[in-house]
């Protein structure tokens, strides 16, 4: 139902697109993105400490009202990350296999510096909504998250261009200790 709501979304924002071109702007990127989870109800000397990177893929679209402030959607999928927990080093025993996945979509406001040559430097704030699918001894569970997102980057491209490239940083409020990403993304911008 949440991926049938947001798609109509996106749809609207870019059928609206056909009107005003201008500002409207679509792409795609890849990234890494480090999960990392410190539960500490499990007592000494079992190893219940999740961590893995792994990579992740976005497509996104979005809305520059003017050279200062933009709106962004996106839909984010991780591959699956993989370690193993409840581990006892001393006596050999490494642990039982964990397999996570995340997915979410996401909107965001972003806030542009002035441009500095080809770059213009942002900020970004939003939401998350997502799921994160794991497996732990045969098991497969569904949970759903959402949180708040924060993040900076550096856009490239001369404003008269239709392509320009991205790098990004983001961090994500979840249920996991420490979830973030490093993202390369190119952009197309309409009516540039």
């Amino acid at each position: 139902m949440r991926t049938k709501i947001f798609l109509i979304l996106v749809l609207c924002l870019f059928a609206s697109s056909a009107a005003t071109a201008e500002g409207f702007y679509v792409g795609a990127g890849l990234g890494v993105v480090k999960i990392k989870d410190e539960d500490s109800s499990i007592q000494a000397p079992l190893d219940d400490k999740f961590s893995d990177t792994v990579y992740g893929w976005q497509l996104f679209g979005g809305y520059d009202l003017n050279d200062r402030l933009g709106f962004e959607v996106a839909y984010l999928q991780t591959d699956t990350a993989e370690d193993e927990i409840l581990g006892d080093p001393s006596i050999g025993f490494d642990g039982l296999p964990v397999q996570t996945e995340l997915s979410s979509f996401t909107a965001s406001v972003l806030g542009y510096l002035p441009p500095w040559n080809d770059a213009r430097f942002y900020g970004r704030l939003g939401y998350y909504n997502g799921e994160q699918e794991s497996t732990f001894m045969g098991v497969t569970a569904d949970d759903d998250s959402d949180g708040l997102l924060a993040g900076a980057g550096v856009r490239f491209g001369d404003a008269s261009n239709d392509i320009s490239f991205r790098s990004e940083f983001v961090w994500y409020d979840t249920d996991f200790d420490e979830v973030w990403s490093i993202n390369m993304t190119v952009l197309y911008s309409f009516g540039s």
